[in-house]
């Protein structure tokens, strides 16, 4: 059907009264124009501006409603029709609405369905089945799904009917099971059939052998996959989540089936699909790891293998221990040489079985710097320290000894692992004495090494950390404190940070608290800092009057000081909508002043409502509210509810605690037993490698409680609450120019439109020409083509989800289309980047890190990218500001991108700092801004535009990096 005029009315709506990602519509009427124009590449950037604008990381606006009935006549008229029509089911999809009542994106879809329903009788199959996805978005049952049957019976396209039979399903799953159940035999289409198993499975319909056999007769599934479910985009993983989220032990069994299976399969691919799915079922099922590790065993057939694996196992943690004969042989390989595949089998290693790995780690020592990361660093259990050897031990001080050899996260990292060790790590206090003029960090360690030595031994270290802390380090005060009860050099350096403001304030104020009436000196200058910066609604101000009311507490005892400014937060946080942690920083702070918070009582039951709030709220209650008056049974209720829920499931252990046995009823019993035996992890979210180890502690912990309750009943003494200590405070290093700026340690930089330029993007041909000579490559015609239409798809089914596929998932998908041979996927992509231009450093903008950089900042580059890691060091050498980062954190090489909050859980891991430490500097409001906003990190906006108006005050903006150190200088007067 050929519309006259697609765009009629265009410019007569009144677009700059609607909003969009970037603010005002004003800018879609050209957007539109150019979409339909006969300039392609014009209509293609005008495609991705407003996948970036309409549906900006999955989240919809208001404009987008208005957007869709010229969408909907572009997508009839053929202008683009199966993109424009992925925009418009990506929009209908989104549960992210933002600023608008709920469904008004799908209602303005609803009433453009006489177009739009004709497209699933279209010439082209693919526009075809992008139609079926996308109209059963809608969910406008009533229309769609007649509409869809009727295709059903005509469709012989096998994509096509497989998308029309998911849209079925979607719309009515007992109907789309019942034509699943047709087509599920040998002599059906392979796509068909594999969207027949989703099917039956999104009805509820047993799980049986011949689905078994079906799945395994369909793999490798991957090449399989619906072009538009991302969900779904690894079919096998996908399968066993769906078994695994049914709760039942035979569905439970089968998915482990499944991945056993496929572990044992001969063939390469299917056994890369079945490590996709083992890991997601060992993420969702507690009984996976001792189920699945043999299998894993048994797909280690060869050193790729291995280190396909190591992620994985090391993960598991003790679990895998059966595992660690396989890592052994790579770990171990060649230890005087930088060596990243034996570095990653050494890291798994160090958290399956440390004991083995600790003579490795010694030899390596300086050459493998993630295992040592496992040994030391952010994802070590903190439970417990890496085990003593003499031979790591005689490593780390030949390391410390040549400083000028130790770069990023080294120093802090080996003398990490000696504070850990304790007395027996004596023999290298020498190497920290001498190591404390570099870096601040070993001052931890002397007071771990000297607590437990003799008088003289002590007296020497006690000596060494009062020089360091008179010279002013705050670290070596701190230490000086713990060791020796010496509290004076740390009351003049605690000072000095509060005097600095800023995030500084919050440390400050978390170190003084201990120290109690010796800190009496620090409480005017405490007093007045209340309520500064960010006029007082901001995240970090409201954190810093938290940390500050507990300190004034302990100094001065005045409760009735402590309630006026645990109040005035309270308040002020209700203007602002990040504010949920700080609330529970809130509670648990009132709950320090025992009965005297009593007047905080109302605000915090008015939190119990928040499942992230709730464990916070009732352990402060427990502490505060007249006894009579506690509905303890409710309170439990709540924290429960809170577990469940993922939502604190550690804060609900402690609220549990401090209710006692007596709260809990029988429904409240059989609740915390199914947390504490059940299959399902409670802890599902959080930073990868270390959800596991959560969940297993929280495990430990319910099972605690559990415990408790049957001696209560029994007559044997039931803990009551824990007592409940100000938490322990991290030591800051000097920030810009020594001035903390919310105590800013770390400045993490986005790198296209902050850095640098656009680069171009690999298509087709490029692709061929770099990969075509590799080692057992073979690109038959037509291969050029099929990466430009899979990355397309990729691209828009990414944007609609909030999703990034990586380099190495769109080179296999369009092979396998095509019939490609691309053995060495990660050779292919480093081939391509290498022939590639990378994006060109912006000049202006290089001058500007280096000085920041000088000025005492460590960078952390966080960028959204498909190049490798060593491509985009070969771009920043170009440019010599290579030796200004500390490290890289690429989505392409993490596997997550912005704005995913477990991407910027990797840059403060990488930054090793809490994430309040961190600046992160880029052009992208959602996803340089408000994300690591929301993540707890400061941030500064880069544009050109004017100041977005939902942009949060403590948000900076400023035009270009050049302007940054002048940003920083101000704020921070």
């Amino acid at each position: 059907m050929e519309l006259v005029r697609p765009l009629d009315g265009l410019d007569s709506h009144p677009w700059s009264t609607f909003s969009h990602a970037y603010g005002s519509a004003d800018d879609l009427p050209d957007l539109l124009r150019a979409l339909v124009g006969a300039d392609a590449a014009a209509a293609d950037e005008a495609l991705s501006q407003l996948y970036g604008s309409v549906l900006h990381q999955g989240t919809v606006y208001a404009a987008s409603a208005e957007s869709v009935p010229f969408l909907a006549r572009i997508a009839v008229a053929g202008h683009r029709t199966a993109d424009v029509l992925a925009l418009l089911g990506g929009m209908a999809e989104s549960e992210d609405e933002h600023g608008m009542a709920p469904d008004t994106v799908r209602t303005a879809m609803t009433g453009q369905l006489p177009l739009l329903l004709p497209l699933l009788a279209d010439a082209d199959p693919i526009v075809r089945r992008t139609a079926a996805w996308a109209l059963s978005h809608t969910r406008a049952t009533t229309s769609v799904l007649p509409a869809l049957g009727e295709r059903w019976e005509e469709e012989s396209e096998p994509r096509a009917r497989a998308e029309v039979l998911a849209g079925i399903t979607r719309l009515d799953p007992s109907a789309g099971a019942a034509r699943a159940a047709t087509v599920l035999g040998p002599s059906q289409p392979a796509a068909l059939r594999m969207a027949a198993v989703f099917a039956r499975l999104d009805a509820g319909a047993p799980w049986t052998e011949a689905l078994h056999t079906t799945l395994l007769s369909l793999l490798p599934a991957e090449p399989l996959r619906s072009d538009f479910d991302m969900e779904r985009a690894e079919p096998l993983a996908a399968v066993v989540e769906a078994l695994l989220g049914r709760g039942r032990g035979a569905d439970r069994e089968g998915a482990f089936a499944l991945v056993d299976a496929s572990l044992r399969d001969g063939r390469a691919e299917v056994r890369e699909e079945a490590l996709w799915a083992a890991d997601r079922a060992c993420m969702l099922s507690r009984g996976a790891p001792r189920r699945l590790v043999p299998g894993l065993c048994a797909a280690a057939v060869d050193e790729e293998a291995v280190v396909a694996l190591s992620c994985l196992l090391g993960r598991l943690g003790s679990a895998a221990a059966p595992a660690a004969d396989v890592l052994v042989p790579l770990a171990s390989r060649d230890p005087g040489h930088d060596d990243d595949e034996a570095d990653r089998a050494l890291a798994a290693l160090v958290l399956v079985a440390p004991a083995q790995a600790a003579p490795l780690l010694a030899a390596g020592l300086g050459r493998r710097p993630r295992a040592l990361d496992a040994a030391a660093g952010f994802l070590r259990p903190t439970a417990s320290a890496f085990p003593y050897d003499g031979e790591l031990l005689d490593a780390v001080r030949r390391r410390l000894a040549r400083p000028q050899d130790l770069s990023g996260n080294e120093p802090g990292l080996l003398t990490g692992l000696l504070a850990g060790w304790g007395s027996p790590a004596a023999a290298a206090l020498p190497e920290l004495y001498a190591a404390l003029a570099h870096f601040p960090a070993a001052a931890r360690a002397v007071a771990a090494i000297a607590a437990d030595r003799s008088r003289g031994e002590r007296a020497q270290a006690v000596g060494v950390l009062r020089a360091a802390a008179e010279r002013g380090s705050i670290s070596a005060a701190k230490a000086l404190f713990d060791l020796a009860g010496e509290h004076e050099p740390l009351v003049h350096c605690l000072a000095r940070e509060i005097r600095l403001g800023g995030r500084g304030l919050t440390e400050a104020a978390g170190a003084a608290g201990p120290l109690g009436g010796r800190a009496a000196e620090l409480a005017p200058a405490l007093r007045a800092a209340l309520g500064g910066g960010d006029g007082g609604t901001g995240t970090p101000a409201l954190d810093a009057d938290i940390a500050t009311a507990g300190a004034l507490w302990h100094i001065t005892g005045d409760a009735a000081e402590a309630v006026a400014v645990l109040e005035s937060v309270f308040e002020r946080a209700q203007h602002n909508p990040w504010s949920q942690w700080s609330m529970v920083r809130a509670a648990r702070t009132t709950a320090l002043l025992g009965p005297a918070g009593r007047p905080l009582t109302a605000r915090l039951e008015a939190l119990l409502d928040d499942p992230v709030q709730a464990p916070a709220a009732a352990l402060a209650l427990t502490a505060v509210a007249e006894p009579a008056s506690l509905d303890r049974i409710a309170l439990a209720g709540a924290v429960l509810w809170s577990a469940e829920r993922d939502a604190d499931p550690t804060g609900a252990c402690d609220a549990l605690e401090a209710l006692g046995a007596d709260a809990l009823t029988a429904d409240h019993l059989r609740r915390l037993s199914d947390l504490a035996e059940g299959d399902a992890r409670v802890v599902r979210s959080g930073v990868e490698g270390r959800v596991i180890r959560q969940d297993e502690a929280f495990r430990t912990r319910a099972r605690g409680l559990l415990a408790a309750r049957t001696a209560n009943r029994t007559g044997t003494p039931c803990p009551g609450a824990r007592a409940q200590g100000a938490e322990p405070s991290r030591v800051s290093r000097p920030g810009w120019k020594g001035v903390a700026m919310a105590r800013l340690r770390v400045l993490a930089l986005d790198f296209v439109g902050t850095l640098a330029g656009h680069g171009p993007a690999p298509d087709g041909q490029l692709v061929v020409e770099a990969i075509r000579d590799l080692p057992g490559v073979v690109v038959p015609d037509g291969f050029a083509t099929r990466f430009d239409l899979v990355t397309r798809r990729l691209r828009q089914s990414d944007r609609a989800r909030g999703v990034r596929s990586s380099f190495a998932t769109r080179l296999r998908r369009s092979a396998l289309e095509c019939g490609a041979v691309v053995p060495d996927l990660r050779l292919a992509t480093q081939a391509v980047f290498t022939a590639l231009p990378d994006a060109t450093v912006d000049p202006r903008a290089a001058a500007a890190l280096r000085r920041l950089h000088a000025g005492g900042l460590r960078c952390v580059l966080a960028s959204n990218t498909d190049r490798p890691e060593p491509v985009r060091l070969r771009t920043l050498r170009a440019a010599s500001i290579a030796d200004c980062f500390d490290a890289l954190v690429l989505s392409g090489t993490l596997g997550v991108g912005k704005p995913d909050p477990r991407f910027y859980a990797a840059v403060a891991a990488a930054a090793d700092c809490p994430p309040e430490e961190v600046l992160f500097v880029g052009d992208n409001p959602r996803t340089d801004a408000f994300g690591p906003h929301a993540y707890g990190m400061s941030a500064v906006l880069i544009t050109s535009s004017p100041r977005p108006p939902d942009l949060p005050a403590r948000i900076g903006t400023i035009g270009h990096l050049g302007e940054l150190s002048a940003h920083l200088d101000r704020i921070s007067r």
